[in-house]
């Protein structure tokens, strides 16, 4: 027999009973929407009214903060989603309320449905009224455009179907588990699983694969990616943060992800239900209210957290790494067994019962671990055949790593971008055979391991992505040596789409930018800002462009730069920087000639004045050391050089500082004073480095004869 109670009766009913979860909801909420909006929005207009910012900056910082990635509305989505959940339905977990709700004559279903709305009227009542209340702040305060409404819209839509996904895994875990204590833990592992899973298998894959590369773009990190609403949630969030912009159009953009959280929140409100109607009455205070979910869960633990304690320990060795993490994966694994019998038996009596489950996880993680060891797939030496790589990209630790790797769009905004990120996006080379030919000879280092044991060689690490034949993609990273890669990275620069990853002023729209400010670094110059018209400035950009992208190897050798010109959208807002100007930029240099700026490149010795060098990479300076017997050594223990054979020496040796590190000696600073001085008649200065492995005999000597000194003067003391 069933009642004819009202459905939303009960509704409000049960309410009233949580009146204090949607007090302390709306509590959280009204600082978090109106009143951090009403904050945040008065000191961007204080920021304006200062001068700090511009108008448009006012309207994007107003429409990020009510956008869909504001990551205090994501945590209060979260919590509020759980105590929903909580309140709701934990009577299951008690005898005594399980069976005055059951004793309520009406059918589960309906249970179901009054404790499931309720939970939704819980949330939506505090958040609806604090989003309205943020509406009326952003209307008062004049910053409701377009944009601002844009991302408004979109933030709502997403924290609402965000916070249905949290609610229904919740729920599940609540379901599953008869102890509230049990169902806390199943909160954490649904939400975090997938998570720790993805984080150990990256962390074997670093720890025993030296040609792993980190993308985030694998098959298996884009599925664990839909396994926790958590991930799922970060991922949405990161989408609008990168784009910069929170508008629908970026929602239907990155549909999929969007139509997964409906799907998958359907799925769990149906699974819900299912197992709401298959709990037994009698399953309270039943740690698994399920037995046959008990072994699959115990072994879906012990295998990711043993797994990790075996990691954990083979990363605090400094010897017998292996014997280490066997270790540590047969300690966490008995550690574990015990925990998880314990909580599901709630006796220590039981604490080694099911062994089986132990054994099993047991064996599977340490045969995980040793095809990771041993290489059983040969990961390390493996690559795509040639004839299925569509193209490849390819990232050059140090080569041209002075670069701000940013994009200018049509729409005039800078997307910022990693090295690796921008060079493989843009440097895709559809011949491949320069870059398949450094990917063969990266295997043969693998298969010897030079780099383990160097002995004075200098080894890069370079990145590649291989674009495969049908869409899919791989990544790699190998360890090379610089004499090979000197011979390899001019026939790279020489394949179409190289230079493209390497340059992003060549992908820039350079139409109309905004070009607020030039600097120009040379010999003669040190970050000095060019008095040009924005035309010029316009003019220049686009011939230096030109002179770039028809440049070949030959033309951007290191040793070939001049001079240095730095391009800003303002006195603090980068376009283009480190743009290396090089002798066969015969336009470039002529057009700076005529704009009153002569790029000579290196002086002569005559133009010298003195040369000072910083040896970095050891601390000579001591506060009472005599170092009147070495020439000219200064207090911080830099040693400037005045003779002209020493100088030119020098200057033989040296380039400018502001191209790649890839061909720099690191360790050395060269500062030269000029012997011409600027309009406050001060000696002009510059700034260069050694070219890698090429150090000047008077330079070794000089730093020898220092740290000579430094040794008698500590015997002495």
């Amino acid at each position: 027999m069933t009642s004819k109670i009202s459905f939303f009766k009960m509704v409000r009913s049960d309410m009233k009973r949580r009146i204090w979860v949607m007090a302390l909801l709306f509590l959280g909420f009204f600082i978090v929407l109106p009143l951090g909006c009403m904050l945040k929005v008065g000191n961007y207009q204080r920021m304006l009214a200062d001068g700090g910012i511009k108008a448009a900056d006012l309207f994007e910082m107003t429409a990020r903060y009510v956008s869909a990635d504001n990551y205090l509305v994501a945590a209060g989505i979260v919590v509020s989603a759980v105590l929903a959940a909580f309140t709701g339905f934990s009577y299951l977990q008690s005898k005594n309320k399980l069976d005055l709700f059951h004793s309520i004559p009406v059918k589960r279903e309906t249970m179901f449905g009054m404790q499931y709305v309720s939970g939704l009227f819980i949330f939506l009542i505090p958040y609806g009224v604090n989003i309205l209340l943020m509406l009326i702040v952003c209307i008062t305060r004049t910053v409701c455009t377009a944009a601002v409404m844009n991302s408004f819209i979109v933030g709502i839509f997403i924290q609402l179907f965000y916070f249905l996904l949290f609610y229904h895994v919740v729920i599940i875990a609540i379901l599953m588990t008869g102890r509230i204590l049990v169902s806390v833990f199943g909160t954490i592992v649904f939400f975090g699983y997938a998570p720790v899973l993805q984080a150990v298998v990256c962390g074997y894959y670093q720890t025993y694969f030296d040609t792993f590369y980190m993308s985030g773009n694998s098959l298996f990190h884009k599925i664990l990616g839909y396994l926790s609403p958590a991930t799922m949630y970060i991922n949405h969030m990161t989408v609008f943060y990168e784009k910069e912009q929170n508008s629908i159009s970026v929602l239907l953009e990155n549909w999929f992800m969007l139509a997964a959280v409906i799907g998958i929140a359907a799925i769990l409100l149906v699974v819900a239900l299912w197992l709401y109607k298959k709990r037994p009455s009698e399953a309270a205070l039943h740690s698994m209210v399920f037995p046959k979910s008990k072994p699959v869960i115990k072994v879906l633990l012990l295998t990711v957290l043993s797994a990790a304690c075996g990691l954990f320990f083979a990363g605090m060795a400094m010897e017998a790494v292996d014997f280490w993490a066997v270790f540590g994966i047969v300690f966490g694994a008995v550690i574990l067994h015990c925990i998880v019998e314990v909580i599901y038996s709630y006796e220590f009596k039981k604490v080694l019962s099911q062994k089986i489950t132990f054994f099993i996880s047991l064996g599977v993680v340490l045969l995980f671990a040793a095809v990771f060891r041993f290489d059983i797939f040969g990961y390390d030496t493996r690559i795509p055949q040639e004839n299925k790589v569509e193209a490849m990209a390819v990232s050059v630790s140090g080569l041209d790593d002075y670069i701000n790797y940013s994009v200018q769009t049509d729409e005039e905004q800078l997307y910022s971008y990693s090295m690796d990120e921008y060079r493989f996006k843009y440097g895709k080379m559809e011949d491949i055979k320069a870059a398949y030919a450094l990917v063969r000879q990266g295997v043969e280092n693998e298969k010897v391991q030079g780099y383990k044991d160097s002995k004075g060689e200098n080894w890069t690490l370079v990145s590649v992505k291989f674009y495969l034949k049908g869409g899919g993609v791989k990544y790699r990273s190998y360890h090379m040596r610089d004499e090979d890669l000197e011979s390899i990275i001019p026939s790279l620069y020489n394949t179409p789409g190289f230079k493209g990853g390497e340059y992003p002023l060549l992908n820039m729209n350079i139409q109309n930018p905004e070009i607020k400010q030039v600097e120009l670094s040379d010999a003669y110059h040190a970050n000095e800002i060019m008095s040009i018209t924005k035309e010029d400035a316009q003019k220049l950009l686009a011939v230096y462009q030109d002179e770039l992208r028809e440049a070949s190897d030959e033309d951007l050798k290191p040793e070939a730069v001049i001079g240095v010109l730095d391009f800003y959208k303002d006195s603090y807002e980068e376009l283009a920087t480190a743009c290396s100007v090089y002798e066969s930029f015969e336009e470039t240099r002529s057009l700076l000639s005529e704009l009153g700026y002569d790029m000579q490149g290196k002086p002569e010795v005559s133009e010298v004045d003195q040369i000072t060098i910083y040896n970095y990479t050891e601390d000579y300076s001591m506060d009472t050391a005599d170092y009147s017997s070495i020439a000219m050594v200064n207090e911080d223990g830099s040693v400037t050089f005045t003779e002209t054979n020493d100088i030119q020496e020098i200057l033989d040796n040296s380039i400018i500082n502001r191209n790649s590190s890839l061909y720099e000696e690191m360790g050395y600073n060269i500062s030269m004073v000029m012997e011409r001085t600027d309009e406050s008649g001060n000696k002009m200065m510059s700034y260069y480095s050694f070219k890698r492995g090429m150090v000047p005999d008077c330079v070794t000597e000089a730093f020898d004869r220092v740290a000579e000194e430094v040794e008698k003067l500590a015997g002495k003391g």
